[in-house]
């Protein structure tokens, strides 16, 4: 995803895609721009999952508040966006699991896979 929650892949590859996942992989150290970003995306009607959700904040330190984790899930949840539960990373923390069950949000396990060998 690009630093304006627009995605970072062509539209002839979004239209042959079945399900489109979205996820920061890096990002400026900005947490309003990050929120921000992520409200764009998860309005994206392209966007099915947000994948490995948290990680940019965990790997640069750096939390949401309980209200703001509301906010966006309430967002995906009205967007229809699934929520990954990342095996991987250990994500989301399970402070944010007990707010997405709690809003009704959608959740779909993932492994973080990249190819068929990392699901051995």
């Amino acid at each position: 995803m690009l630093e304006d929650g627009s995605l970072d892949v062509s539209e002839e590859v979004l239209r042959r895609s079945e399900i489109v996942l979205m996820a920061f992989h890096s990002f400026p150290n900005s947490k309003e721009k990050y929120v921000r970003a992520l409200r764009t995306a998860l309005s994206n009607p392209k966007v099915d999952v947000w994948a490995h959700p948290g990680l940019f904040l965990k790997n640069k330190e750096v939390g949401l508040r309980e209200w703001e984790v509301e906010k966006i899930f309430s967002l995906a949840n009205k967007e229809g966006v699934l929520i990954e539960l990342n095996k991987k990373y250990n994500l989301p923390p399970q402070s944010w699991v007990k707010i997405g069950e709690e809003k009704g949000v959608k959740f779909v396990k993932g492994s973080d896979a990249h190819s068929v060998k990392d699901l051995r």
